[in-house]
């Protein structure tokens, strides 16, 4: 792995768990107290939080959290992943019983062929970059005021916090974190010295500077991609194609841009332009360059990761934070190298909860771990997780380059996107009108993402969250996609399904707690996926007056006299 760095490289240590060979013992899963796998651990994994003491931050959190309804919920939880955990360690020692090599024919038959075949298809090169702005919301506010910085701060407030500087993370201070606890840690963790600063969100002004990088990056990638305000997917193959065609003397940016724009098809791929070890070093100094640029124009800082594909540029972008750069070559040995060590924590899809079964079933906890153990992971996980933990283990990714012809996203951004959401929480309510009024507004919104990007959702899906932290979900599938053509009626009608689905959550919920009063909601989420490419035959006219009828039907509450009389039948 090569690295350029401004300012010494952090988080690379390696953390290794070695579990005992053979037959798993079902006992190992009690050594995982459940009390601690239900807390959110707010300082794991997160830039910024090296040296930060997780002990006393964790012992602080579970203090101030205790009794909660979120801790209730999540206790709960924690003793349902204890079951089913007991389950894959009784079906992984029942699968030893009836043989004792069964792992080496896996890998042999199944496993490493596959494996052998992802390898095959890696990229020659690293030009998947990964740019992601340093604690992004609040760095906007401390170019307008630097004293933020002074001090631990982040916007947000008592209920909520969106982001922080890095002096609030050496306390544990982080995103989805409630701002009370952010700032008992600070003020406990500093003795008393220091108190967390409250910053009001500004969204105009994100969206005005995420602009701004963004101009600058599409420099280097016409067709980069803004995955949110503050981080950026690019492949600058085709920049480094065009230096790398160009006379020694010539190689300056406005030539180098010229020659992206005159694509010529009959360049030799760049690995036969250059050396690997040239790549590799124009790659740095590229992103060295373009990060300053960023600094320069905006006065933002960002760190980037540079790999052969968006998942190890994803990692890697969050290595060497604030400000610095990572640099992960195309070759196995260095794709090893780089990922044998890390907690599987790292890795984008990972989560809490899968980190947990990994760890408790299978001993797993580095990148390493996962390879050792890939027989078992292909035994105990649906296939989808587990082909997705057997690419994670060698550091294999199945992104492509996004532009379609012409360069254009155009319905090539439907055959990659999986769906688009948007959701809100809110102070706990179980009013109809205001979660009407609430779900309308989540969806307007969300309708108008969904057309700038000529996206048609088939399928819609319902979040609830209840006050007492239990998830609710509900989905719709239509036989016609929505938004076919401008002025359809399609925002109307999805706001309608969406009234529609929290009815039915509603009155499921109803019958089977027989407690209208705990339908208390704090959050409300709209997503849409199952995108289709081509236009679609519209409804006839009678399932669109029967639509009609239903959605006046859906604004009511839930046992009106209307409704009752319409007899529409519970679902």
């Amino acid at each position: 792995m090569m690295l350029a760095n401004d300012q010494d490289e952090e988080g690379l240590g390696s953390t290794a768990y070695n579990a005992e060979a053979g037959r798993v013992d079902v006992r190992f899963a009690d050594s995982i107290s459940l009390k601690t796998t239900a807390l959110v651990i707010a300082a794991s994994d997160k830039a910024g939080m090296k040296g930060a003491p997780r002990d006393r931050i964790n012992e602080i959190i579970a203090r101030e959290s205790k009794g909660s309804l979120f801790m209730q919920r999540a206790h709960h939880l924690a003793e349902k992943d204890g079951e089913k955990i007991q389950s894959l360690l009784q079906r992984l020692n029942e699968k030893d019983d009836q043989s004792d090599n069964w792992r080496v024919s896996m890998c042999e038959d199944t496993i490493d062929p596959q494996l052998e075949r992802y390898r095959s298809q890696r990229k020659k090169v690293s030009t998947r970059v990964v740019v992601d702005l340093d604690s992004f919301f609040i760095s906007c506010h401390i170019l307008d005021n630097p004293e933020l910085d002074e001090s631990p701060c982040c916007v947000g407030g008592p209920k909520m916090i969106s982001t922080s500087n890095y002096k609030a993370r050496r306390y544990g201070v982080r995103a989805a974190m409630p701002g009370f606890i952010g700032q008992v840690l600070v003020k406990e963790l500093s003795g008393g010295s220091e108190c967390l600063t409250f910053v009001k969100s500004d969204f105009k002004l994100y969206h005005s500077k995420s602009a701004e990088v963004k101009a600058i990056l599409q420099e280097y990638d016409k067709t980069l991609k803004m995955c949110s305000l503050d981080e950026a997917y690019m492949d600058i193959e085709s920049y480094l194609d065009a230096y790398f065609s160009i006379t020694e003397g010539d190689r300056d940016h406005a030539a180098i841009t010229k020659r992206m724009s005159n694509s010529d098809d009959d360049r030799p791929p760049l690995q036969e332009m250059a050396s690997i070890l040239e790549i590799k070093e124009v790659t740095k100094n590229l992103l060295h360059s373009i990060r300053k640029r960023v600094h320069r124009e905006t006065g933002l800082t960002c760190s980037a990761g540079t790999a052969s594909n968006f998942m190890i540029a994803k990692i890697a972008s969050d290595m060497n934070k604030p400000n610095g750069q990572v640099f992960v070559g195309p070759s196995e040995e260095e794709i090893r190298t780089f990922l044998s060590p890390l907690s599987v924590r790292k890795v984008c899809g990972v989560g809490r909860i899968l980190e947990k079964f990994l760890r408790a079933t299978l001993g797993v906890v580095t990148v390493a771990d996962l390879y050792a153990k890939r027989a078992e992971v292909n035994f105990l996980f649906k296939p989808a997780t587990a082909q997705f933990l057997l690419r994670v283990s060698i550091g294999y990714s199945e992104d492509s380059r996004r532009e379609s012809e012409g360069g254009e996203r155009g319905d090539d951004e439907s055959a990659q996107r999986k769906g688009m959401s948007g959701e809100r929480t809110f102070q706990p309510t179980d009013t109809w009108s205001d979660l009407c009024v609430k779900l309308e507004s989540i969806a307007t919104r969300l309708a108008k993402d969904i057309q700038s990007k000529g996206l048609k959702p088939r399928t819609i899906g319902l979040k609830v969250k209840l006050a007492n932290f239990n998830l609710l979900t509900r989905t719709n599938t239509r036989q016609v996609a929505l938004f076919q053509q401008a002025g359809d009626g399609s925002t109307q009608t999805l706001v309608d399904i969406a009234v529609k689905l929290l009815r039915d959550v509603k009155r499921a919920f109803v019958e089977e707690h027989k407690d209208k009063a705990g339908f208390m909601v704090r959050l409300l989420g709209v997503r849409c996926s199952n995108f289709r490419l081509e236009r679609e035959t519209q409804p006839s006219i009678l399932q669109f007056q029967k639509n009609a009828c239903d959605v006046q039907l859906d604004q009511l509450e839930p046992g009106h006299p209307l409704e009752t009389s319409a007899g529409l039948s519970s679902t």
